[in-house]
């Protein structure tokens, strides 16, 4: 229903292409221009002119392998000026990495209709495997308060802790969270002022039971 209504339209979304390549060669300090490199990463900045962005060496069995990351396949003749004659080629992978971010980012909701809910809308905001975690968690527990609303239960959340905000069986987002604290905030401040309302009249009475007392002994002298 929602997705007919087109509340849950999702935006188109273009993926940045990453070449992984893994060899094993002699990294050449002469591609670089330079006589020594670092043992660690070599990292080259977004506008740098060159075919790859990221060498990073790994020890396996004494053997260095090294993983290149690039926009494109590398060529047999670029790989041998970077590592040398003796380059041997292991593995290589053309994947869609991570999304292509366009600040202002479109956040598309969570929920895209009643028991479907859409995990990868957090990467607008960051392209990572512990982004899709947190992703997972959140439908997680929109299903599980779909579920419990459906069996009437309490909505709680995936702890069991109570007080889980929960609208039409699933989580609320970010402001209606707020409300919800606001109200329970209120709610307690009305019952805090209502015990102590009912602590100070037993003392109210007596006050006013003195006050009489008084009265009376003053007419009575009088």
């Amino acid at each position: 229903e929602g997705l007919q209504q087109g509340r849950g339209a999702l935006p188109q979304r273009q993926y940045q292409t990453t070449v992984t390549t893994y060899v094993t060669g002699d990294l050449q300090a002469s591609y670089f221009g330079v006589r020594t490199l670092p043992a660690s990463m070599v990292f080259v900045s977004e506008d740098a002119d060159t075919p790859f962005s990221a060498i990073s060496p790994k020890q396996v069995n004494g053997t260095t392998i090294y993983k290149i990351f690039s926009k494109a396949p590398l060529t047999p003749d670029l790989l041998r000026s970077l590592f040398g004659s003796n380059v041997a080629v292991l593995a290589w992978k053309s994947w869609a990495a991570y999304p292509v971010f366009s600040p202002p980012e479109r956040f598309t909701p969570f929920r895209l209709a009643p028991g479907l809910c859409y995990v990868n809308t957090i990467e607008n905001a960051a392209s990572a495997m512990e982004m899709s975690a947190i992703g997972g968690r959140n439908c997680a527990l929109m299903l599980q308060g779909l579920l419990q609303a459906a069996a009437g239960g309490s909505g709680g959340g995936a702890d069991g802790v109570p007080g889980q905000c929960v609208n039409e069986g699933v989580a609320c987002d970010h402001e209606q969270q707020q409300e919800r604290q606001q109200e329970q905030q209120q709610q307690q401040q009305e019952q805090q002022q209502e015990h102590q309302q009912q602590e100070r009249q037993p003392e109210q009475a007596a006050s006013e039971a003195g006050t009489e007392q008084q009265q009376q002994q003053q007419f009575s002298a009088s």
